[in-house]
């Protein structure tokens, strides 16, 4: 009889991570950064780094109190390196992710061992919401990092108890802390004291350990706060506690809204294909989440997804900083259950197929709604690779060649992730219309200035010193700014960014549309307008 060949882990291990960093990294500059969140960002973190004030964060010379700083600065240390640009301030997004993934290998690897950590890192790796996020300028790449970092020392410590280990606990939640604000502390602390009440941990409660980790704590994630509270008058204080954390949790925002389950819908979403398993028989339950390490991960999952279920505001992102934990929980049941068996439940294969085939014509509908990328709907037949491999896969499968099944399986997930982040993403959004005009045009004899609200991409997409845009937010004031600048710099174009709901308001100025365009997958539509010939 022919034995089965060994499974090298070592070696499957490597070769994931490596696919998944190419992912990451190919081609992070080839989408512009257009997408309002990434335009902000990127472009705040653009003024601190001209400006060399690092301490107060500003957008088109006025205070942003969205975010607190440790995402610019680290952006700012990427234009200093590399110059501005789109990669450049995705840059440490992707070294992030990378290291999430990495972070989470050795941590179940030391734990327990490296077919537990191939396993355990699976479904961030297939999972197309997290590779995406890590491929934005943005900072929830920065607290998902350090939140992971966080609770995995924070499991260390309650395992086996260390100062060492309480204190880099508390340097991570710092770090996370300056990257989100009071969520990057509240939140994992809960985890803590749920699992020591559970386990009975309290040999866990050294007080003075405990004492000098918050010391930690205070002495890294505090000072910022106490400097820019003071350079702002408290205005950051003010914008950043009260509207954007308090005022999120307890009203809905932006028309970012919805149903009570909404959030752990968002998370299984987004954790597809390998969150499926979780569906997995009840009987199982009680024994899986008596381990250890099951049940920490579980508690985690548990408190971002209750938390931000109760939070008026919801987004996809906000409970991702549970992933790397509902991975490992996820890694450690297809581990445990579903390898040494074999077989996947068949509701698995029902729900994969079928999101699968629904993709493609999905993705056409949605190119082809968008007047400005209609051209390109057809290129959404390229992810037809998605559900033919997977239903080779399948077939694979019933005919009991599992090993085959499962890497191409796996194969399959990084070739769609490929597609769709690297190729048909990047394609999709350099049609919007704020990129496909400023092509047209000679910035260096055109100026900017902006009526109320407009698109942010704007400001990033400029050069400096252009990329500062002056807001009028009446029509008199309007017609005002432009004369003056007329007269400032005579033989310059001079164009108006704003929106179409305010053109009723500019009929008797005497302004000329030159482009007007929907925000591509955005409900506004961008006007661009000039002087009347």
């Amino acid at each position: 009889m022919r034995m089965p060949l060994a499974i090298n882990y070592k070696l499957l291990s490597g070769i994931l991570l490596a696919v998944t960093g190419f992912i990451l990294f190919f081609r992070l500059g080839a989408a512009p950064i257009y997408i309002l969140d990434e335009a902000k960002n990127a472009q705040c973190a653009r003024e601190m780094w001209l400006s060399g004030n690092w301490l107060v964060p500003t957008f088109n010379g006025v205070l942003r109190t969205d975010k607190p700083p440790l995402h610019y600065w680290f952006m700012c240390i990427s234009y200093s390196l590399f110059g501005v640009g789109e990669w450049q301030a995705r840059l440490f997004s992707a070294v992030f992710g990378l290291g999430t993934i990495v972070a989470i290998f050795q941590f179940v690897k030391t734990r327990l061992d490296i077919k537990s950590a191939f396993f355990a890192i699976l479904p961030l790796c297939l999972s197309t919401h997290f590779l995406f996020e890590f491929r934005l300028a943005v900072p929830d790449p920065y607290l998902i990092f350090f939140t992971t970092l966080g609770l995995l020392w924070a499991y260390n410590y309650l395992q086996q108890p260390a100062l060492k280990t309480i204190l880099l606990t508390a340097v991570w939640l710092s770090l996370a802390a300056l990257a989100k604000g009071p969520v990057a502390l509240a939140l994992p602390g809960l985890v803590i004291i749920i699992y020591v009440l559970a386990f009975k941990a309290w040999n866990t409660l050294k007080p003075g350990w405990i004492a000098l980790a918050a010391l930690v704590f205070v002495a890294i994630a505090v000072p910022w706060y106490v400097l820019v509270h003071r350079a702002t008058e408290g205005a950051f204080s003010e914008g950043f506690f009260l509207e954007h954390n308090l005022n999120r949790f307890s009203a809905e925002k932006e028309g970012h809204g919805g149903f009570f389950l909404l959030t752990p819908v968002m998370v299984l979403v987004g954790m597809l294909p390998l969150s499926i398993l979780l569906f997995g028989p009840t009987a199982k339950i009680r024994a899986f989440f008596s381990q250890p390490l099951a049940a920490y991960g579980g508690i985690a999952v548990l408190v971002y997804v209750v938390f931000f279920s109760l939070s008026s505001t919801k987004l996809p992102n906000y409970p991702m900083p549970c992933y790397p934990m509902l991975s490992v929980v996820i890694g450690l049941y297809l581990s445990k259950y579903i390898q040494p068996l074999g077989r996947v439940p068949w509701y698995f294969w029902a729900v994969v197929l079928l999101v699968a085939w629904a993709l493609p014509p999905g993705t056409f509908f949605a190119l082809s709604f968008e007047e400005s990328t209609r051209s390109l709907a057809a290129i959404a037949w390229i992810i037809l690779v998605l559900p033919i491999l997977l239903t080779g896969s399948l077939v694979w499968y019933i005919r009991a060649q599992v090993s085959k099944a499962s890497v191409l399986f796996v194969i399959t997930y990084a070739i769609f992730n490929f597609l769709a982040l690297d190729v048909l993403y990047p394609w999709a959004y350099r049609q919007n219309i704020v990129s496909r005009w400023l092509t047209t045009v000679s910035v260096g004899n055109a100026k900017f200035i902006g009526y109320k609200m407009y698109n942010p991409a704007f400001n990033f997409n400029l050069p400096a010193p252009y990329c500062f845009i002056p807001v009028y937010n009446h029509p008199d004031s309007l017609k005002a700014g432009f004369v003056a600048r007329q007269k400032h710099e005579p033989g310059n174009t001079i164009y108006i960014v704003t929106r179409q709901e305010y053109l009723g308001e500019l009929d008797t100025v005497g302004f000329n549309t030159v482009i007007a365009g929907r925000d591509i997958f955005e409900l506004p539509t961008t006007v661009v307008l000039t002087q009347r010939p």
